[in-house]
């Protein structure tokens, strides 16, 4: 059945920055009180991290003389993320919480030092004081200074591929024969036998078009690529980052404009330009994205996690079941202000300390009947008891405790039906008699079976996964991804696992149909090569290749950028590309003008690759199959070719700036024993600020040329291979790479 078939062409390859590298203050944006490290710290607070999808992450700082937060660092980098976690610096305050003297705590921003001992109160935001001392519960609270904040990074970026994309891992084995003479009875032994020894890094490989583009600076925190929209971005700028470097990317602060913290981007091999400058040979613009390779001296460069999605499973459609055991996930009568739901009918059971007449009451006296109306509560009262509908239909989630209880519920008292008590189980249905609730001494618990904003409806769990996304056919609910299993089953209101917005309540008998993508990680990975290839008749592509320490199958993911991806306007068109050439030695290279050394190549083709020369350590531990340990660096070398026609010079007007000069000029200059030209290839042609358009500049400030090869075919044409070399064995700027985008 071709419903049971993985198709190669629904593929999509998700690259993420899985370990947290690095760690950052942020600005405090409390009040009118702003600074980096907050103030008032008396000594150096944890620093926690939670969410996100990994574990493992830690962090420390030190606090300076004046009580404020220098110099975090990651202690831990974790794994597994696929999103930023949160950053918790210090305690935050919760309710009903023994305090001792001396204790911090961060309250809405604000840093309190408890100068009294106690509990907290049970109840409220806690402390909001700016100066001086409160008490709170049984504790005092004195103003001590602003809280600190910081953020880190973690994401996953999609990237859309060519046709032609590979991963894969294989075994290293040891193969034990044996060969025997005869023995006295005649026979010998002759046989084998197989050891694993060890798993093979993986290898994996695919190709990108070249796409730099300006980002929107649409201040998402999930999508954009930027919150800033003066900067250039590339689709595939986290493996040019992992390339040259160690990705540090640094996730927006949910909320906070693009003026205050503008940046989504890294650290070390990427530089985000937003001014005009010189990009070298007289070109100049203004948002560029450099690439560049000064951080590459090291033992080992980035790690990345490889998601290769292979596309959609065949898909089921499941019926939606009603609640049938588990009752403790379903709860009709609100324990909490912030559960009453708009519409639905309630009674006062505690005044508390509600404004009862804002949100939709008469009166205030405890047994007022009202219906919530859209204003947000606040305050401290206790639970209110869920009214039952007259004439509506619910069903039984959870059963009280044996008749004649004190918290027994009289199911014959609310249900228009005749129910027994003692044999009333969860499922069953029944329609409520008219001026009636479930009282606070009840631990029964039901929900209503059809219509009403609090219908809730369950999906058994047998078969589903994690990151399984559910669909609502014939509905406006869109669409959702299971992001854990609990409650059993899933719950399709705002309640674990599958978690849809009270507003988007499921219908009864809505079918939902779940689909699921097979998904292949491949963990630690190094990228190893980058080819870039500039066929005139093509887009510009990079065919990316390197190494990874374990391939497994794994949960889908989900993108957090994607900015451009779908976009028509960034890619590069070949045909437009120019390379230029500039001797060092002008004189046995005189270029066009006889002295300027300067040679314009008209391009029918070409290459250019970066490679790392990685390998993986691997242990050789007897009686284990040992596993790749870490990706370590060889030589980085830059190599590649470019073809043109032969082209001589005009008779009308003589140059010697032609692909035939060249040609001439490097067999005849045989003492020179290094031949160096800056050299410049231009994808997607000139910058032209009367027509914008995409150009990946590669700038090789020390080419080193090889004699042209000749193609004898209608017309002639030359080859060049070419060497990018640094200017000193210790120097990086053999390959300076410029995205400029539209």
């Amino acid at each position: 059945m071709a419903d049971n078939l993985y198709f190669s062409r629904d593929t999509k390859i998700f690259v993420g920055v899985s370990k947290l590298k690095r760690i950052q203050l942020n600005e405090t944006l409390v009040a009118s009180q702003s600074g980096v490290g907050g103030s008032g710290y008396t000594s150096a607070p944890a620093i926690t991290f939670s969410g996100g999808g990994g574990a493992g992450a830690a962090a420390s700082a030190n606090i300076n003389a004046n009580g404020t937060l220098v110099n975090p660092q990651i202690t831990n980098e974790g794994k597994d993320y696929t999103s930023t976690p949160t950053v918790t610096i210090g305690n935050i305050y919760a309710n009903s919480t023994a305090l001792a003297v001396g204790a911090q705590v961060n309250a809405g921003g604000i840093l309190y030092t408890v100068t009294s001992a106690g509990t907290t109160a049970s109840s409220g935001n806690g402390p909001t004081h700016t100066s001086g001392s409160v008490d709170n519960g049984t504790v005092t609270f004195a103003h001590a200074g602003n809280a600190a904040t910081a953020r880190t990074g973690a994401g996953v970026w999609e990237i859309p591929v060519i046709d032609g994309f590979s991963f894969s891992q294989s075994t290293n084995t040891t193969e034990v024969a044996l060969n025997e003479a005869v023995s006295s009875g005649g026979t010998s032994r002759r046989g084998r036998q197989m050891f694993t020894d060890s798993y093979a890094p993986a290898e994996w490989s695919f190709s990108t078009y070249a796409r730099p583009f300006k980002s929107s600076g649409g201040g998402s925190d999930v999508g954009d690529a930027d919150r800033s929209a003066a900067k250039t971005h590339a689709v595939e700028e986290v493996l040019w980052c992992a390339m040259a470097g160690i990705p540090t990317y640094l996730s927006p602060i949910s909320g906070v404009s693009a003026s205050v913290h503008t940046t989504t981007a890294y650290g070390d091999a990427l530089t985000f330009l937003t001014t005009a400058g010189d990009l070298g040979l007289g070109y100049t613009t203004g948002s560029r994205m450099i690439v560049d390779f000064d951080d590459s001296n090291t033992p080992s460069l980035g790690e990345l996690d490889i998601y290769f999605s292979l596309g959609e499973e065949a898909v089921e459609t499941r019926d939606l079941v009603y609640p049938s055991i588990n009752g403790n996930s379903i709860v009709p009568k609100p324990s909490s202000e912030t559960e009453l739901v708009q519409g639905n009918t309630y009674s006062i059971t505690s005044t508390g300390n509600i404004n009862w007449t804002q949100i939709g009451a008469s009166s205030t006296a405890v047994g007022t009947v009202f219906t919530k109306n859209s204003t947000t509560v606040t305050g401290t009262g206790s639970a209110k008891e869920l009214n039952l509908t007259a004439g509506a239909e619910y069903v039984v989630t959870k059963v009280a405790a044996a008749a004649n209880s004190s918290n027994a519920t009289d199911w014959n008292d609310i249900a228009v039906e005749t129910l027994v008590n003692a044999d009333v189980r969860p499922g069953d249905r029944f329609t409520a008699k008219a001026s009636k609730q479930l009282t606070m001494a009840s631990t029964a618990v039901v929900a209503q079976a059809a219509g009403g904003s609090n219908t809730r409806l369950w999906m058994p769990i047998n078969g589903i996964k994690v990151g399984d996304k559910v669909t609502f056919p014939g509905t406006s609910l869109g669409n959702t991804s299971v992001s854990g299993l609990t409650p059993t089953p899933l719950n399709f209101v705002n309640s674990g696992g599958i978690s849809m917005a009270d507003a988007r309540v499921v219908p009864v008998g809505t079918t939902v149909r779940i689909g699921r993508r097979l998904t292949y990680k491949v963990t630690d990975c190094c990228v190893n090569e980058a080819s870039i290839d500039f066929d005139i008749d093509g887009i510009a592509t990079i065919n990316w290749s390197g190494l990874g320490q374990m391939l497994k199958e794994d949960a889908p993911v989900e993108p957090t950028v994607f900015e451009d991806i779908t976009s028509t306007n960034n890619f590069i068109r070949n045909r437009l590309s120019t390379l230029q050439l500039v001797a060092d030695d002008k004189t046995s290279f005189p270029g066009h003008s006889g002295s300027d050394g300067v040679y314009n190549i008209t391009l029918t083709g070409g290459n250019i690759t970066v490679s790392n020369n990685m390998s993986f350590l691997t242990p050789e531990s007897l009686g284990v199959v040992n596993q790749p340990l870490q990706h370590v660096t060889g030589t980085r070398s830059v190599s590649g070719n470019f073809t043109c026609y032969m082209t001589r010079d005009d008779a009308s007007t003589p140059t010697t700036g032609t692909s035939a000069s060249l040609f001439e000029k490097i067999i005849e200059t045989t003492d020179i024993i290094t031949n160096k030209f800056a050299m410049r290839v231009n994808l997607g042609g000139d910058i032209d600020a009367n027509e914008p358009k995409p150009i990946v500049s590669l700038n090789i400030p020390q080419a080193h040329l090889e004699l042209p090869t000749h193609s004898l075919d209608d017309v002639v044409s030359l080859e060049v291979n070419f060497h990018g070399l640094p200017s000193t064995v210790e120097e990086t700027d053999e390959l300076i790479i410029t995205y400029i985008g539209v």
